[in-house]
């Protein structure tokens, strides 16, 4: 395969080279992390033709040597590595690519990620990912220079991300509080998807909410969804604080709904 094409013309007493590059060469020279082949198309005015064409056959020798090298970096094995995550799988791959990096593809679980969200996962990571969602699985794809010190790195936070997740494990495993309110009202409080959040929801009867709504009270203006049997209202809630300070609130906006009577309506 002819690598580089060297054109000498000479245009009174000046004398030039036009360079042609094989892209396919040029391309593997790239892969190869070689960087100094001419560039193609080039015209550039030369005072001696031997010395020229010399240094170009000596740059031509070198990034065939850097592509051979590279060639052979290519055959190594793809590997895998298991790490054991709070009883999940989780499965680092490793390919040689180009410019003598490793591909990383790092296999997580359907179970793991449903455990401790993706987001969590990567800003414990640190690093950026390309995500690939494939046969209920995540992969996150990424490049290293050292196979095994980023097998060493990603052992050691995925012990961090396993901390992470035996705290969730034991935050989740709270039982819900159901306090009642006067008229049926229930505010029942459970463990979010994050230690130390609280997800609430507040069950209120049909009857109850309609009067609030109708008299204009703050009780009927939040976002009430109809469960059937009652009308439900969801609401995250970021600490033990939190928590107090919203049944306060709920609890003040019954006993409002309760103390209002209707005492007539004018239709016109």
């Amino acid at each position: 395969m002819e690598r580089v094409k060297v054109t000498l013309s000479a245009q009174g007493d000046k004398l030039y080279a036009t360079i042609k590059v094989n892209p396919a060469f040029a391309d593997c020279a790239k892969a190869a992390n070689y960087s100094d082949i001419p560039r193609d198309g080039e015209r550039i005015e030369i005072t001696s033709d031997d010395l020229f064409i010399t240094e170009i056959g000596r740059k031509v020798k070198e990034a065939e040597a850097a592509i051979e090298k590279w060639q052979q970096f290519l055959l190594f094995p793809l590997e895998s590595r298991k790490i054991k995550v709070a009883g999940h799988e989780v499965i680092v791959h490793f390919a040689p690519t180009n410019k003598f990096l490793w591909a990383v593809s790092v296999e997580l679980p359907e179970a793991l990620v449903g455990e401790i969200d993706l987001h969590t996962i990567i800003t414990q990571l640190g690093c950026a990912f390309k995500i690939k969602k494939e046969d209920n699985k995540v992969f996150l794809i990424a490049q290293a220079e050292s196979e095994k010190e980023y097998l060493r790195w990603i052992k050691k936070e995925m012990k961090e991300l396993e901390k992470e997740i035996n705290e969730l494990r034991e935050w989740r495993s709270q039982l819900e509080q159901r306090i009642m309110l006067p008229s049926n009202v229930r505010l029942i409080v459970r463990p979010g998807n994050q230690v130390l959040h609280y997800e609430a929801e507040v069950v209120a009867p049909y009857a109850l909410i309609e009067k609030a709504k109708t008299c204009g009270l703050a009780l009927g203006k939040r976002e009430w969804i109809n469960k059937g049997d009652y009308l439900s209202l969801s609401w995250t809630l970021r600490s033990d604080t939190e928590v107090a300070g919203f049944l306060d609130i709920i609890k003040s906006e019954v006993r409002e709904a309760l103390e209002t009577e209707i005492v007539a309506q004018h239709s016109f």
